[in-house]
């Protein structure tokens, strides 16, 4: 079964003890709640829907602005923008598409990341040794982070691929953490030599040499994974021995997240492929 998150005023609560009851960066308050018979309607990610609470008759109702026809199924949309990650881990699965608005959300980075990024765009400025005393504080906030978040949010940092409303060109947008630390490490550029110039455009470079950096990755992991599903397949038909239905059905769950896992790795790369393309 699974939860819903409702605003405040839809469903109030007292604060809750645990922080996973908490919807993540939202700008009001939301509350996870079960809702038997809505949680068995199925997921897509262009579904328009709203649950209302009636007070009055002290039932619930589903209300979708598509049209569909008698007999179609209904779907529901289990998070406007929740990214593939974070379906991946609470559902089980990824979308192989870029997800509402024509956006793709929530690519998680960590310090190792946004540091290479930084030593990557000016090495003579930016050095292990110069940016050591970030790193220790990013650390920390990383290690607080790791015991009070649900694990779709241990990484620091997240950069959403979103399209621009007027020249319908993607753009990065990061979060609130990363803002605040590319606007840190500009201070530090300029303290250190970097000229105006440099410095105005630090953040920009800062944040593409994060996706690109991301780019290989993934290039890298759907090359291992690909090699991966060669090798067992080659062993599986080496194999001649009759496998029992246990063994079966794990082949079929292996491959099962296999192809999850691979969607997600290129949805992702497809999102980051309309931005740095238009860069490079």
């Amino acid at each position: 079964s699974r939860s819903f998150a409702l605003k405040e005023d839809t469903y109030p609560l007292d604060q809750p003890r645990n922080p996973y009851i908490l919807q993540r960066d939202d700008e009001h308050d939301t509350r996870r709640v079960i809702l038997p018979l809505h949680d068995s309607l199925n997921h897509a990610s262009n579904a328009k829907t709203t649950i209302q609470y009636s007070a009055t008759t002290k039932t619930w109702t589903l209300i979708s602005q598509d049209i569909y026809q008698k007999g179609q199924e209904v779907y529901i949309n289990y998070g406007e923008t929740r990214g593939n990650l974070d379906m991946m881990l609470n559902y089980g699965f990824a979308s192989s598409s870029l997800q509402n608005n024509n956006a793709y959300y929530g690519i998680k980075f960590d310090i190792t990341d946004f540091i290479q990024a930084a030593m990557a765009v000016q090495p003579q400025i930016f050095t292990k040794e110069s940016l050591q005393n970030i790193f220790q504080r990013l650390s920390r906030i990383e290690q607080t982070r790791r015991h009070t978040k649900p694990y779709q949010d241990l990484a620091l940092f997240s950069i959403d691929i979103v399209q621009h409303p007027q020249s319908k060109q993607y753009i990065p947008r990061t979060d609130e953490w990363l803002r605040v630390t590319l606007h840190t490490i500009d201070y530090i550029g300029l303290a250190l030599g970097l000229s105006d110039e440099q410095a105005s455009s630090l953040p920009q470079d800062v944040v593409m040499a994060m996706l690109v950096g991301r780019l290989d990755e993934l290039y890298r992991c759907m090359d291992r994974l690909k090699e991966q599903r060669r090798k067992r397949r080659l062993v599986q038909n080496k194999d001649d021995t009759t496998t029992c239905e246990e063994e079966e059905e794990e082949e079929e769950a292996v491959e099962l997240w296999e192809n999850q896992i691979e969607t997600l790795l290129e949805a992702e790369k497809m999102a980051i492929e309309k931005i740095t393309g238009a860069f490079f």
